[in-house]
């Protein structure tokens, strides 16, 4: 039976009821977390530009969930992880192992597998893969990835909610999904939406969001989540699946730091304003009183002897002076000469 349609027969389904005092218990059993603040118990949707480091990023998570190592200075959830990886693009498993084996040893054991995926255009073919990971006794799924696995438009809604429909029969039985998916292209007033390709039913239905972005050289995370706060990775990219973690800080704190320097740069601008202003008045507050000198004490005086004069009052070079009072500017727009006499300007 396709998604769309619906032969009349009634199914049975289960709906996993449990009581409120069971759902109690589950709820403080349950951390919500396999890495906190980065990868969900339930679902992870991973997305970022084309060759951004979407898969090197991945393969660091395996690395460090087989080697029970940290992911980005966060622990993982203690347990015997065995990994299944819906590959949907040829030689997906080939570059997959060859990211990993950039941070494991190749001796290391790594329990993994592969599972070539088609489009998924039914719900039993999710059954069918569902039934393969649990009875293989696996407990974390990757999806790599969305484009390819998606039985339609990854802009459509309803081919959207279908994907998680499959999804969620792992996330119901305990088994945390990793989806890696592309950005979208398009850009809003402020520049590219930062958001997966597709409809809105990417986000709604993922517990845990991650862009991978680049800046300057550097690899950037943003998160967002249901249950924690955004927060910002900064990271350095090594060779390979080798990513170490530069800064850490939630997005309340970097748009307080932003809304910091914005008030610290107005300030900046507005003290500079007053000091120019201050500049500005001293410098017409001598002007006007080197023209009253030059008009009360100068009189008969040549350019050049008045030049001379200035300097012995007020100071500067006599070049300075002589270029005020023959090219009109600064205290020489002030006054008025008539052979040897001295008027002030109106």
């Amino acid at each position: 039976m396709s998604y769309n349609n619906y032969s009349g027969e009634r199914e049975a389904h289960n709906f996993n009821r449990r009581s409120w005092a069971e759902a109690k218990v589950r709820a403080k059993e349950q951390t919500g977390w396999i890495v906190p603040g980065l990868i969900s118990s339930t679902t992870t949707l991973l997305f970022g530009q084309s060759k951004v480091g979407k898969s090197f990023l991945t393969s660091a998570l395996m690395a460090a969930m087989v080697t029970k190592t940290q992911f980005l200075g966060e622990d993982i959830e203690n347990r015997d992880w065995k990994i299944a990886i819906g590959i949907s693009d040829d030689d997906a498993d080939v570059d997959h192992i060859d990211r990993v084996h950039t941070v494991v040893p190749e001796d290391v054991e790594i329990e993994a597998d592969f599972f070539e995926m088609p489009r998924m255009r039914s719900i039993e073919l999710w059954h069918d893969l569902f039934r393969e990971v649990t009875e293989g006794g696996f407990n974390f799924l990757i999806l790599d990835n969305a484009t390819g696995l998606t039985r339609g438009s990854l802009s459509d809604d309803n081919s959207t909610n279908d994907f998680f429909e499959g999804v969620r029969l792992f996330t119901r039985a305990g088994i945390p999904v990793l989806i890696i998916a592309h950005e979208t292209d398009k850009t809003g007033v402020n520049g590219p939406s930062g958001l997966p390709v597709g409809s809105f039913a990417w986000t709604a239905n993922s517990k845990s969001r991650i862009q991978i972005y680049r800046t300057n050289g550097k690899v950037f995370l943003k998160t967002k989540s249901n249950n924690a706060p955004e927060t910002r990775y900064k990271l350095h990219h090594g060779a390979g699946a080798r990513f170490t973690l530069l800064e850490k800080k939630s997005m309340e704190e970097i748009r307080a730091e932003r809304e910091a320097k914005a008030q610290e740069r107005e300030q900046q601008k507005e003290e500079k304003a007053k000091q120019q202003e201050e500049k500005t008045q001293a410098q017409e507050t001598e002007e006007t009183a080197i023209a009253s000198f030059i008009v009360a004490e100068c009189q008969g005086m040549t350019q050049a002897d008045v030049a001379k004069a200035v300097v012995g009052k007020f100071g500067g070079t006599e070049s300075a002076r002589v270029t005020a009072l023959s090219k009109k500017r600064g205290f020489g727009k002030r006054v008025l000469k008539d052979g040897t006499t001295w008027t002030l300007a109106s």
